[in-house]
């Protein structure tokens, strides 16, 4: 039986204590400028529609990973040093479904990439 959820949508948030420099990054990582920043200490870009990634200067708590989906990991994986000075862990595989890798921000926030295996051609 499947059951559906009355969700809508969804927020991750990500805290850094330097917001200039946390949102530098994460508009490098992302490909472009918050789509919202309500305030100079908060910013928002949507990921997906209704999938929402937060920024705001606070303390860093630690999280699990917060993984983006890739269509290329092994590029994305590769660029990583050059653009960020950031080294990924080893692509991890579970045959047919799906690749993972973790890495840090500068601020120790987990995050990753993922490239789903079982997309159809």
């Amino acid at each position: 039986m499947t059951q559906t959820s009355n969700f809508l949508g969804f927020t991750i948030q990500l805290r850094v204590p330097d917001i200039a420099a946390g949102r530098a990054f994460y508009e490098q990582l992302i490909g472009r400028e918050p789509d919202l920043s309500p305030h100079d200490d908060f910013h928002e870009w949507e990921l997906q529609p209704a999938a929402w990634l937060q920024l705001g200067e606070r303390e860093v708590l630690p999280a699990y990973p917060l993984r983006f989906g890739v269509n290329d990991i092994a590029a994305e994986v590769a660029q990583m040093p050059a653009r960020f000075g950031i080294t990924c862990s080893e692509i991890g595989e579970v045959p047919a479904l799906v690749l993972w890798c973790n890495f840090n921000d500068p601020w120790g926030n987990q995050l990753g990439f993922y490239q789903d295996l079982n997309v159809p051609v």
